[in-house]
């Protein structure tokens, strides 16, 4: 599933209405087993339009518990009414804000008229910038013309990973037929 989870055999549990209400972690026999960070169980909690809106973190006894490379006991995606992500956000067994590992705090996002992620902030937990995204797409939407990527100051940066010299990452040229 991602390379920081650490079910490595998993069962799925579906609800009446076929979407997928619990993730376990299984041994070889099939019994619900600890991962190695002590995780279990993952419940998942869906918003009226069938959106994941909240995933949680159980331990084997099925209490929340501080789980996979997330570092969170809960996850949480907030919605619009058009059903776009508006935020991303950590907290605690006890529902204290915490960040997820790699994000440092809340992630907004910001959609156009034809739901393309147009802007991404990165926080921090006190609500400090730390850096934005921002993306370009053709009158109609249906095609992204470019990206560009800001520090906390609004000044030009590289994506995390990349070279400094890729902060405005244009699409290369379609190849000739």
């Amino acid at each position: 599933m991602r390379p920081d989870f650490l079910f490595h055999r998993v069962r799925f549990e579906f609800g009446h209405d076929d979407l997928l209400d619990f993730m376990f972690n299984i041994d070889a026999k099939g019994e619900t087993s600890a991962s190695p960070t002590g995780s279990a169980a993952d419940p998942l909690v869906y918003d009226p339009w069938g959106n994941i809106h909240r995933w949680q973190v159980f331990n084997q006894h099925r209490h929340p518990h501080n789980g996979h490379a997330t570092d969170v006991a809960t996850g949480e995606f907030v919605h619009d009414a058009l059903g776009q992500v508006r935020m991303l956000r950590g907290f605690g067994p006890q529902g204290e804000d915490r960040a997820i590992v790699g994000l440092g705090g809340p992630t907004s996002f910001e959609h156009d008229r034809h739901g393309d992620r147009v802007r991404q902030q990165l926080r921090t937990m006190n609500g400090e910038l730390v850096r934005e995204s921002r993306q370009e797409y053709s009158a109609d939407g249906s095609r992204r013309l470019a990206g560009h990527y800001f520090d906390a100051q609004g000044r030009p940066a590289s994506p995390t990973g990349l070279p400094p010299d890729r902060a405005d990452m244009k699409p290369l040229p379609a190849p000739p037929c």
